[in-house]
């Protein structure tokens, strides 16, 4: 399979925004992505991403849950792909996913 037999573009979600988040005197841009179905959602799917990616990754997967009928979102965490923060790949503890 060549990377040509998928279309990454189309699946960049129609919808994203940031809200600013602050923790021990550093504020941040947290992104959210939404994929919205074209019909009434049947439901939600809320994806969150492992330790080495952003939810960008995933966003062909998401493009086809909104596909069959679910909105679909996920977040950048903290120091984690369009995200804000000062160390890039590190989660300080578990709270922060929170």
């Amino acid at each position: 399979m060549e990377d040509s037999d998928f279309d990454f573009v189309e699946s960049e979600p129609a919808n994203y925004c940031s809200i600013q988040v602050e923790k021990d005197g550093e504020v941040i841009d947290l992104v959210i992505y939404v994929w919205e179905p074209k019909e009434k959602p049947k439901g939600i799917f809320y994806f969150a991403h492992g330790l080495n990616g952003h939810a960008g990754n995933m966003s062909y997967f998401l493009l086809e849950v909104s596909r069959i009928g679910f909105v679909a979102f996920g977040m950048d965490y903290r120091n984690f792909g369009r995200s804000g923060g000062a160390d890039r790949g590190l989660i300080r503890n578990g709270m922060d996913l929170v």
